[in-house]
């Protein structure tokens, strides 16, 4: 058998390959999370698209008898590898669009591990607001609490602690069902912002095998028959895509931070190596973002979230 034989034979098996990955991250970026098969495709992430791509130009200039083959398939990929890079470097990511000048009321938020918390995570972040997600034990850590500025009340509603240089006027939990965790905290920012907030703390289940349309479709359900207005802020570990469809479905009228004044590449999970963008910081109407960062705590699984807003 011919050298070139068996380089056809791998070069269609990684075609085929290249092609199947392809077709399935563009399914998942179509049908979303709306089914909870369809989410498994939505979960795979760009890079692993990019990849597929990649793979599929190597295969291309596999030996072909036919003249001009070569040449189209390589036009081909070349194509969709464009169409790819531009959806992953200008859509899902803002790789070239330079970050806003960061102004108003700064919120931190990190979903840490309990047994991880560096005293020296905020040193160098000065921030009105700290929202820390399983880290019930942040009040007593004397090193953690040096690291913020002294007049800050801080208060505890499972899972999230908040350290708040603004008055706190109302904290309780609104949802706490099925692994659903949401705290309603009433700020008063009149001094920052001018008027008072509502903020709304989420910590959702991470089970990969739960269905992510029905879990937004009982949030909802949960969140109308608590009343009351729709939350200036909604922030916290949603374990859902940005963007997503259950994500759309339980805060409608919210807009992501990122969305408004974001730049650069933005995934918060896992830290080392972050793919998905899981930890989200949603905006009501009356307020905008004017910067959004996310920081790698050189700790735990998530990254922190940054985000100053103002008033519209």
């Amino acid at each position: 058998m011919k050298l070139s034989q068996p380089l056809r034979i791998l070069g269609a098996l990684a075609t085929v390959g290249a092609t199947v990955t392809l077709l399935a991250w563009l399914a998942g970026r179509i049908l979303s999370d709306r089914y909870g098969w369809s989410q498994w495709l939505l979960w795979i992430p760009t890079p692993a698209a990019l990849a597929a791509v990649i793979c599929g130009l190597l295969a291309a200039v596999r030996p072909e008898g036919m003249p001009g083959l070569r040449r189209r398939r390589l036009a081909l990929w070349a194509a969709v590898g464009l169409a790819v890079g531009f959806y992953f470097g200008f859509i899902e990511h803002r790789l070239l669009t330079r970050a806003a000048s960061a102004e108003g009321l700064r919120i931190v938020h990190w979903t840490c591990d309990r047994d991880e918390l560096p005293d020296d995570l905020l040193r160098e972040v000065d921030c009105d607001l700290v929202i820390l997600t399983n880290a019930p034990h942040a009040r007593r850590r004397k090193g953690f609490l040096e690291s913020l500025s002294p007049d800050r009340q801080n208060i505890t509603i499972f899972p999230f602690t908040l350290f708040s240089s603004l008055p706190i006027l109302e904290a309780r939990p609104l949802i706490c069902s099925d692994e659903l965790h949401v705290a309603l905290f009433e700020l008063d920012a009149a001094d920052v912002l001018g008027v008072t907030i509502r903020l709304f703390a989420i910590d959702l289940p991470s089970d990969p095998g739960r269905p992510r349309m029905a879990m937004a479709r009982r949030l909802r359900r949960l969140l109308d028959e608590a009343a009351g207005p729709p939350p200036d802020i909604a922030i916290g570990d949603f374990n859902l895509t940005r963007g997503s469809a259950a994500l759309k479905l339980i805060f409608p009228s919210l807009e992501h931070a990122y969305e408004q004044s974001g730049a650069g590449y933005a995934a918060s999970y896992p830290r080392r190596l972050p793919l998905y963008h899981l930890d989200h910081s949603l905006l009501g109407e009356r307020l905008r973002a004017t910067g959004y960062t996310l920081l790698d705590p050189k700790s735990g699984r998530h990254r922190v979230q940054v985000v100053d807003v103002v008033k519209k």
